[in-house]
């Protein structure tokens, strides 16, 4: 996010650093008027909301959306459906490893960062 921020012409970037340093954890400040400012580089969380999830609990598996992005449609193909499971697998599988090679550099980061502390002071 902070390499897409930096790229955007001087006047939106300015735009958005001054919503991030409005901004509380509470709400997006690249949000506005329901529209993402940094919309090519939003998270992850932000690119799978809204997609139909397969969960497994207790060996059980269910695919959990939102029925107002599926209006009249009776069957969800497979390919329409994200595995949560295999999707937090993977994504702490990466996070160990940038961890690791943040630490062998001596950069030490906190568990979690809002879209505000992430892009505050870029």
């Amino acid at each position: 996010m902070a390499t897409a921020l930096a790229r955007l012409p001087a006047a939106e970037a300015e735009q958005i650093r001054a919503r991030v340093q409005q901004a509380d954890n509470d709400t997006c400040p690249l949000l506005k008027d329901g529209i993402c400012l940094l919309y090519p580089a939003r998270p992850l969380i932000c690119r799978t909301h809204g997609l139909p999830l397969l969960t497994r609990h207790g060996g059980k598996s269910s695919v959990d959306f939102c029925p107002e992005n599926f209006r009249g449609i009776a069957t969800l193909p497979g390919s329409a459906v994200l595995d949560l499971d295999r999707l937090n697998e993977t994504l702490t599988a990466i996070n160990a490893l940038f961890i690791a090679d943040s630490l062998a550099e001596g950069i030490h980061y906190p568990e979690r960062l809002s879209i505000a502390e992430a892009l505050r002071d870029k």
